[in-house]
């Protein structure tokens, strides 16, 4: 598993790239560490790529055990766009099923089949 986060400060982004296996765990825990590191700033959106990755230890109780703890993601991270991209269907459900089960958040999140499109819809927010 490899998890690699870039910041884009004149674009109050974070980019998350995750290749490998991963479990819901393993995401819930690099997303705590991005919230910890000296250049994230709340507010700031997020594109994650999960493209390149493959879930592990998954079905739907583990989605909905995940969600559990966005309450605490969501005091941290406060009000911002979370994009996230897979071209991989199965990926692509996965995170179109944690996004549903999260549709009140303040957190707005979307699901995409690439990348680029999920970089157009968090440019649309601004910063």
């Amino acid at each position: 598993m490899s998890v690699k986060t870039l910041f884009e400060q004149e674009n109050n982004l974070v980019r998350i790239t995750y290749t490998g296996e991963m479990s819901p765990a393993d995401v819930l825990q690099s997303s705590l560490e991005m919230q910890q590191h000296p250049e994230y700033r709340p507010g700031m959106h997020s594109l994650s790529d999960f493209s390149n990755m493959h879930f592990v230890d998954i079905d739907f109780d583990k989605v909905h055990e995940y969600s559990a703890y966005m309450p605490d993601i969501e005091q941290t991270r406060g009000s911002c766009r979370w994009a996230m991209a897979s071209s991989n269907a199965t990926n692509f459900g996965i995170l179109r099923m944690f996004e549903m089960l999260n549709d009140n958040s303040p957190i707005e999140m979307k699901v995409f089949t690439n990348v680029e499109d999920g970089r157009k819809w968090l440019q649309e927010a601004g910063s």
